[in-house]
């Protein structure tokens, strides 16, 4: 289970990719947290 602080890391992830999206004009599909090269990865729907 995570602590609070690693909840928190991954909220402000989340949240900072979803403004990324929005500034482009786009939406956040489905957003998926992962092990290994990639911390996460992203499914968007942009124009």
């Amino acid at each position: 289970m995570a602590t609070p602080n690693e909840q928190e890391v991954g909220t402000a992830r989340r949240a900072y990719v979803e403004d990324l999206v929005a500034g482009m004009g786009g939406s956040i599909e489905a957003f998926y947290f992962a092990f290994g090269d990639n911390d996460a990865y992203v499914i968007a729907e942009m124009p």
